[in-house]
């Protein structure tokens, strides 16, 4: 997820459609939504530590360790992975089995800082949702982005409507419950190599409606 991320444009939407194996150390009840520890152990988006909410700011520290990325300190530059392409074509057309090779590109680490800040931002607020609701989450996603010249997390709750104007879809979860359990804003830091990028994000909730047509 995180690779391909580096690729997209800040403006393009990540949508996540959810974490599994997430539970709850001290962590609020349905009724209270105070502060707790939410460990993600088992989350593939955030396996090496919690995400914690004190006083109603999503706090996140996470070491990115991937081997498609590569910190050039010589440029404060990411090297990443921009694709992959087929390095035996001919090899191929004669029967051989197909092998491929990367393709690198690079970005200022501030960038890739930016860009990572936002997704595990996105991820957290994902693990949060999960862990202070029973209610199932169909119809909900969470996404990052940038809007307005301004990065921001933004979890949204869509009704959908068919061809005759009926509601065909709602989610489980109300909008007042998903204030309820969502922070206000993320205090995120990343690091890779000996580098760290820190940012503080906004995060809504929205309601929308899909018309099929």
């Amino acid at each position: 997820m995180r690779t391909a991320l580096l690729a997209a444009v800040l403006a393009a939407l990540t949508v996540l459609s959810g974490c599994a194996g997430v539970a709850v150390q001290g962590a609020p009840t349905p009724e209270t939504d105070g502060g707790g520890t939410v460990s993600t152990v088992g989350t593939p988006d955030l396996p090496d530590g919690e995400v914690t909410v004190v006083d109603g700011t999503l706090v996140v520290n996470r070491t990115v360790t991937d081997e498609n990325l590569t910190y050039l300190p010589e440029r404060d530059a990411v090297r990443y992975v921009e694709m992959w392409r087929h390095s035996n074509h001919d090899a191929v057309e004669n029967g051989s089995r197909p092998e491929r090779e990367p393709v690198y590109g690079t970005m200022p680490f501030e960038d890739w800082g930016a860009i990572e800040c936002s997704s595990v931002t996105a991820d957290g607020v994902w693990a949060v949702i999960e862990a202070r609701t029973d209610s199932p989450l169909d119809g909900v996603t969470v996404g990052s982005g940038v809007s307005d010249d301004r990065r921001r997390v933004t979890v949204t709750r869509q009704t959908t409507v068919d061809r005759d104007g009926s509601v065909v879809g709602t989610p489980a979860i109300s909008r007042d419950r998903l204030d309820a359990v969502v922070p206000d804003e993320a205090a995120v830091t990343v690091s890779l190599a000996d580098r760290s990028y820190s940012c503080r994000l906004p995060i809504r909730t929205r309601n929308t409606t899909l018309y099929l047509d």
